[in-house]
């Protein structure tokens, strides 16, 4: 790889810490829907998670793309942060009323069952106002605020935690539980707004049509790929609810939970890259590509050993997590992790054509995506159940990955896909043989183990070039200095 100096290292290190935060607070909400899962059994487990699926397909109209081009345009200047958020919320409001009373519309039309109707009417409100959460992150993530979008984020899911577990914990029903969304979202919205307004950019209420159509107008891609990618998502849970019964959703849904968790990862990364990659792209493309290129080896290292691994230890995951009534969730999920290494290469490709403005071109993708994953749904669901609905979502991210790659290969960057995933490839081999042989014995210490072992492999084979290694020992040289200064400091206090 090309030697690059990257601008502000250590800030973009920062932001990285922060924003693994926030997406490891998703875990509050894994446990909360492995306390649902237990709590509620198989089958209202299956019609919460249909719910859930069913109302965030609804969710991406409250702004039609309007939160991609916003964090993208006030990335680059700041200075239109409050004619944009100011116009945004009174147009979102708008749309969510329409959006909730089709919603209502819609679920009525297709669904008989009171129980299923009433828990999308709830998940859909709750939902409206994650919408209005997440165009506030936006404007956190375009000032490069990652640490109030973490604060926030976190006090959110735990607060869901904490009083959605409680409700499960007493005896609370499947509608109990959703009640629960919407009554810790109503308090965290009236939150965010306050340091939203506080600490980034002042609230003003505005509405200017013509700005609003000029600027709804080129936000379609956006839009159109947000929705895309929603229905690539949740299509399979909402084919199997009406062609398989509520517990086939549950198993099917208990295993793509663990892999869509998985996705915490390039989450991370490429949510502090897309703001910066947007500026770079603008100011320094060459370091635009060494940034893009290196994010690409990182998936590649956490993504491979997942797999791996995962294959292996998938039994004792479903165990642990689910308990027994969800055994048949481990071949599904073996299935899922088959396609792992694909989607978190797909977010890098996704996020670096975003913010190269073609947008349009991850919409077609997109689209060519969500066309196979329908197609393969319809052939391998009625015959394979949960599992073909799996089976569809390894091959469908296969397809995607492999355009992406190619588009990206002739028209842009020299992607050295094999140059960047052999090494963690044969080191994550490596660690998965000795889990193999060990974990049914000494689970811990195994996985404890392959994980510092993985690591040791990763600079014995020389993964990490002289930049990276240098950024490294500055990192650790800071964490010393503050854990000095700090000592210091106790010292100087009980003196």
């Amino acid at each position: 790889m090309e030697k690059c100096i990257l601008p502000d290292k250590i800030s973009l290190a920062k932001n990285t810490f922060y924003s693994a935060i926030t997406s490891l607070s998703s875990l509050f909400l894994f446990v909360l829907l492995i306390i649902a899962g237990r709590h509620l059994g198989s089958v209202d487990y299956g019609i919460f998670t249909f719910a859930l699926a069913f109302v965030f397909i609804f969710e991406i109209f409250t702004d039609f793309g309007l939160r991609g081009l916003s964090q993208r345009t006030v990335a680059r200047d700041k200075s239109l942060s409050v004619k944009y958020f100011g116009n945004l919320l009174i147009w979102k409001l708008v749309l969510s009323v329409i959006i909730f009373v089709i919603l209502v519309l819609t679920i009525n039309a297709l669904k008989s069952s009171p129980k299923t109707r009433f828990a999308v009417y709830i998940l859909g409100f709750a939902t409206i106002l994650r919408s209005f959460k997440w165009a506030c992150r936006n404007f956190f993530r375009a000032f490069e605020r990652f640490d109030l979008d973490s604060l926030t984020m976190c006090i959110e899911r735990l607060a869901l935690l904490v009083v959605g577990g409680v409700v499960l914990l007493r005896g609370g029903g499947l509608i109990s539980f959703a009640s629960t969304f919407v009554i810790v979202r109503v308090f965290d919205l009236i939150l965010t707004f306050a340091i939203l307004n506080w600490k980034v950019v002042k609230i003003v209420p505005q509405f200017d049509f013509n700005f609003l159509k000029k600027l709804q107008i080129e936000a379609l891609p956006f839009g159109f790929f947000s929705i895309i990618i929603v229905l690539y998502s949740y299509v399979d849970t909402v084919m199997l609810s009406f062609i398989c019964t509520d517990a086939d959703v549950g198993w099917y849904n208990a295993a793509y939970k663990i892999y869509e968790g998985l996705t915490v990862f390039p989450s991370i990364i490429c949510g502090v890259l897309y703001p910066r990659l947007s500026q770079l792209f603008i100011s320094n493309k060459k370091a635009h590509s060494v940034l893009s290129l290196r994010a690409s080896k990182y998936l590649f290292i956490i993504s491979f050993p997942i797999l791996i691994c995962g294959i292996i230890l998938s039994n004792n995951i479903i165990n642990i997590l689910f308990g027994k009534e969800f055994q048949n969730s481990v071949i599904a999920l073996q299935i899922l992790l088959l396609g792992i290494v694909f989607v978190f290469q797909i977010w890098l490709f996704q996020t670096l054509f975003n913010s190269i403005d073609k947008q349009k071109s991850v919409m077609y993708i997109g689209l060519t995506g969500l066309i196979i994953n329908i197609i393969l749904n319809l052939l391998l669901i009625p015959r394979y159940s949960f599992k073909g609905a799996a089976t569809t979502t390894v091959l469908s991210e296969l397809v995607v990955f492999t355009i992406y790659y190619f588009y990206l290969y002739k028209s842009y960057y020299k992607f050295p896909l094999l140059k960047f995933s052999l090494k963690p490839f044969f080191a994550s081999l490596i660690v998965g043989g000795f889990l193999w042989k060990f974990h049914t014995v000494f689970l811990i210490p195994s996985i404890v183990f392959v994980f510092f072992l993985y690591i040791a492999l990763l600079f014995c084979f020389k993964t990490f070039d002289h930049e990276e290694l240098d950024l490294i020992r500055k990192l650790l040289r800071r964490k010393s200095k503050i854990s000095g200064e700090r000592i210091k400091t106790s010292k100087n206090i009980s003196s």
